[in-house]
């Protein structure tokens, strides 16, 4: 068995549990109230607040190395980005 099947078998139940999770699927099914939307919606964007300045600290600790500070930034950015697309959506 590889590392990867193996770290898989142990996150099972954690990663089942997460899609039967009464949030997921309500939100799957379109039924999730619209106050438990927006509040999860104002909580992921918080917590992608705090990872973008994750990865600014991170690259510039790593300023000796450009192409890691440089791609530190950009998945910031795309974090970032892509969120406030989905709430402009």
């Amino acid at each position: 068995m590889s590392f990867s099947d193996h770290l898989r078998k142990l996150a099972k139940p954690v990663w089942d549990a997460q899609l039967t999770h009464p949030f997921v699927v309500a939100l799957g099914e379109g039924i999730l109230p619209e106050r438990k939307f927006k509040y999860y919606i104002l909580q992921d964007a918080r917590f992608l607040g705090d990872l973008a300045r994750v990865f600014a600290a991170a690259a510039q600790k790593a300023f000796h190395h450009r192409a890691r500070m440089n791609s530190l930034a950009s998945a910031g950015r795309y974090s970032t980005d892509a969120e406030r697309q989905a709430i402009a959506a």
